[in-house]
């Protein structure tokens, strides 16, 4: 009997277990054979980029107090349920983040949306449908691609979820975010947003996908506009955020006084 070498499945499952492909670390560039949701060397994972340890339970945030919540959780009412992300937003994984984003590497696509349903699985995350952050039509024309979009369907693919394309949409072209305070970012992304078919989001559980979560201002304000359609619940899942230390820092100044900590604190807010 003739066997077809090029297209059995025995013989390929043989021929990677034996002479695995090579997978590339994302940060270094150097090749490895574990197949790791990070897609990281050895050596790059112990760069401290992922997030672990003690994060606030709301944004997601690095602890280093002994609260369940960062300073700015607890003083601020966050309108999505919770908010979740696999790597600080900082050295290789900014500019992974701005290749994707910006340089036409949508290819990369699929390495991000690994780490994001790992991070999904590991974290015992429930959803019914899967949305992202819409981009303005025209935006999305001159970039070629809504970078979050492209995670949302291929998360989709990794954990059986799918994913509603145009029912949030955004309705107004409104600045970028980038160089803003806090207070700017959260003024600049009002009444942007908007929800078409809100009967098919009512009593549902949304996981909202972006690339990155920086003051939480973008993921609000969506998760604003879905909360008034009456879903169950919204978790944001990005692929980084930056390591906030503002707990750090209000521990340190406590042995000072709240009010030290007071300005500190209202510097921190108008920086990232």
């Amino acid at each position: 009997m003739k066997i077809d070498f090029k297209n059995n499945k025995i013989i390929e499952a043989l021929d990677n277990a034996i002479f695995p492909r090579n997978i590339t670390c994302l940060i270094c560039g150097h090749d490895i054979f574990d197949d790791n949701p990070y897609l990281m060397c050895e050596n790059c994972q112990k760069k401290g980029l992922i997030v672990n340890g003690r994060v606030c339970k709301k944004c997601g945030a690095s602890l280093f107090s002994n609260s369940s919540y960062c300073y700015r959780c607890q003083k601020e009412n966050f309108y999505f349920d919770r908010a979740i992300s696999v790597f600080y937003y900082e050295a290789e994984i900014i500019r992974n983040i701005k290749q994707f984003k910006f340089e036409g590497f949508s290819a990369l696509k699929k390495s991000f949306a690994k780490s994001l349903a790992y991070c999904y699985i590991v974290n015992n995350l429930t959803a019914d449908y899967i949305l992202y952050v819409p981009l303005y039509i025209s935006k999305e024309k001159k970039r070629g691609y809504n970078q979050s979009k492209l995670l949302a369907h291929e998360l989709a693919k990794l954990i059986n979820l799918p994913v509603l394309d145009d029912v949030l949409v955004k309705i107004v072209n409104n600045e970028s975010q980038v160089g803003k305070t806090l207070k700017e970012r959260q003024e600049n992304v009002k009444n942007v947003y908007s929800v078409k078919d809100k009967e098919k989001i009512k009593g549902k559980r949304i996981l909202i996908i972006d690339d990155v979560l920086s003051t939480g201002s973008t993921l609000n304000a969506c998760a604003k506009v879905l909360k008034s359609c009456k879903c169950e619940s919204v978790i944001a899942l990005t692929y980084a955020q930056p390591r906030l230390k503002i707990d750090k820092y209000f521990e340190k100044c406590q042995l000072k006084g709240l009010k030290t900590f007071g300005k500190i604190s209202k510097v921190l807010y108008t920086k990232f």
